[in-house]
């Protein structure tokens, strides 16, 4: 197997002697065209526990995860360090494979925009159905249920009185659908700033696709700490039969790691090429998560009307008399 790793390939960096021969294909734009659709799509993957290794796995394979339960407060003045708080788990996570092959013509090839544009979408596919599995995990994972009301009446406030205090530390980060996201960004210079920290959210709020499957299907979005949620990520082991040439292409900033094979069929001039990654995702301790649900907010129903009596001033049938209308008439 041809296994090159890509750290940082600056977008005007000139590849010489291009050891990719499959028909011309440059290997600078596809390498950073991954790193860059990997770096967006992948962005918030820090918000929850991670193991994240080079090595090459099967799908099916199982890795184990830890997530820290607490480490202990500060200490002052120590005289012997000797010692620890750290309370820890651990849960299994199985993983899967997932792929995207697109087609390249030559004309692709030699295009570098629409080389970009084809590797990105490429790789965007791949974390768009891992980001679904997210979200499939969470609904099934029967976590709370926090409800933030509609669209139209959701504002900053709803964070720090529904969603925060419904968790006993707080949420470290929240993922919100497209609508709810824009009602926290700042319309201006002197707004909060998502990215410090804002509304008591350490680990920041983040757009997500897909929520709508959580809370019985009127998810808005969820709210997390980094131990409610276990994500491992590994690379596909290729079979060296079917003499594929593969790449690995890693983001410096993230450290996750993207497989690229790919190949070429000569009577078209078509290369073929696919982006491969095995993740799996498992639920830890889910009272550290909480699912926000949109749906409307029952009123509670109001009381039963309750017929008096003739004694008490009614009527045989229940109706109230008034004091001044005549025996039995309807007020």
């Amino acid at each position: 197997m041809n296994k090159n790793t890509f750290r940082n390939v600056p977008h005007n960096a000139v590849m010489e002697g291009n050891n990719n021969q499959v028909a011309a294909l440059n290997w600078t734009i596809v390498s950073q065209a991954v790193i860059d659709a990997t770096e967006e799509e992948f962005a918030p993957i820090d918000r929850f526990s991670l193991n994240i290794a080079d090595e090459l796995r099967t799908a099916g394979s199982s890795v184990t995860v830890e997530l820290i339960d607490s480490v202990g407060v500060a200490k002052k003045n120590l005289t012997s360090w000797n010692q620890s708080d750290l309370k820890t788990g651990e849960v299994k996570v199985t993983m899967d494979r997932y792929s995207r092959p697109v087609a390249l013509t030559y004309e692709d090839r030699k295009n570098g925009v629409q080389l970009v544009n084809k590797v990105q979408a490429m790789v965007r596919a791949v974390a768009r159905l891992f980001w679904q599995d997210l979200m499939a995990a969470i609904a099934a994972s029967g976590a709370e249920a926090v409800n933030v009301g509609s669209r139209s009446g959701f504002s900053p406030e709803i964070v720090t009185e529904r969603i925060w205090p419904s968790m006993p530390q707080g949420a470290d980060a929240l993922f919100l659908d497209r609508v709810y996201y824009s009602k926290l960004i700042p319309t201006n210079a002197l707004g909060l700033k998502l990215s410090e920290g804002a509304y008591s959210i350490p680990g920041g709020i983040h757009f997500a696709e897909g929520v709508n499957v959580l809370a019985n299907n009127s998810g808005a979005g969820f709210a997390t700490r980094p131990d409610a949620v276990a994500v491992a990520l590994r690379l596909p082991a290729i079979p060296p039969e079917l003499n594929m040439k593969t790449e690995v292409v890693q983001s410096p900033k993230l450290g996750i790691s993207m497989l690229v094979k790919y190949w070429a069929d000569q009577d078209t001039e078509t290369v073929y090429m696919s982006a491969e990654l095995l993740a799996g995702i498992a639920i830890g301790n889910k009272n550290h998560l909480r699912q926000l649900s949109s749906a409307p907010v029952e009123a509670d129903p109001a009381p039963a009307s309750v017929p008096a009596s003739a004694a008490e001033g009614g009527t045989e049938g229940g109706t109230m008399a008034s004091e001044g209308g005549a025996e039995g008439e309807e007020v």
